[in-house]
């Protein structure tokens, strides 16, 4: 007997080697927002599905592949439901999509945004002070596009903030890895609100202003007035 192959002989009459503590089984996991909240919204015409912005993401259906099965490749994705919208207005989505991750762990500590007031707590609405300097940060973000390093996202080219750039950013999450996409959102709305309300005082002054100048002065009111009225 060749003495090198003994190892291996009885690695298989035992079942074939252990599985080291670093080998991480790998399957696909349905996000947890699934399709997201439907929008109320109705139709006039039929509805039609909308072309994806990864359009390099294959459907799970064409790969075969359902929740929980195994996976080879960290990061890959598919898409289970395409997004939808309606024929004569395809921005308008009825329906958001939905995708398989491939990873090692479930999404158990991810929750999808609620914004019920029955479920909130702590309510308090920004005021126009803190509306600015949020408004501030968000205005000093540096936007830059990028690619993911192979296995960690979304392939193709992206677009967004680097978070070691504003490492205290008010919309990261409380772990500082991670983008909270709610609050960025929120945090943007809260800008367009604080740039639309010093427009309109712009436009008010403006306004006032040039209704000022339409009207005479009291020296030219004098100048036009008759000096020999007629009696």
């Amino acid at each position: 007997m060749n003495y090198k192959t003994l190892p291996f002989l009885l690695l298989l009459g035992c079942g074939g080697a252990e599985t080291t503590d670093t080998d991480v089984a790998l399957q696909y996991f349905a996000h947890p927002c699934g399709n997201g909240d439907p929008v109320h919204f109705e139709c006039a015409t039929d509805l039609t599905e909308v072309e994806l912005d990864d359009a390099d993401w294959p459907l799970c259906t064409d790969d075969g592949v359902a929740a929980e099965d195994p996976c080879d490749s960290d990061g890959d994705q598919c898409v289970i439901d395409p997004a939808v919208a309606c024929d004569d207005d395809p921005t308008t989505q009825v329906r958001s999509a939905a995708y398989l991750f491939c990873q090692a762990e479930d999404f158990e500590d991810e929750q999808c945004p609620q914004s019920s007031r029955t479920i909130k707590d702590n309510v308090h609405y920004l005021t126009e002070s803190e509306r600015k300097g949020l408004a501030a940060k968000v205005l000093d973000l540096d936007i830059a596009s990028y690619t993911y390093t192979e296995g960690t996202g979304a392939t193709g080219e992206q677009m967004g903030f680097i978070i070691e750039d504003a490492p205290e950013a008010p919309f990261l999450q409380q772990d500082g890895e991670r983008v909270n996409l709610y609050a960025y959102i929120s945090s943007v709305v809260a800008t367009v609100q604080q740039q639309q309300t010093e427009i309109s005082a712009l436009r008010a002054e403006i306004t006032a202003l040039s209704t000022e100048c339409q009207q005479p002065s009291v020296k030219e009111s004098r100048q036009t007035q008759d000096p020999f009225p007629s009696p």
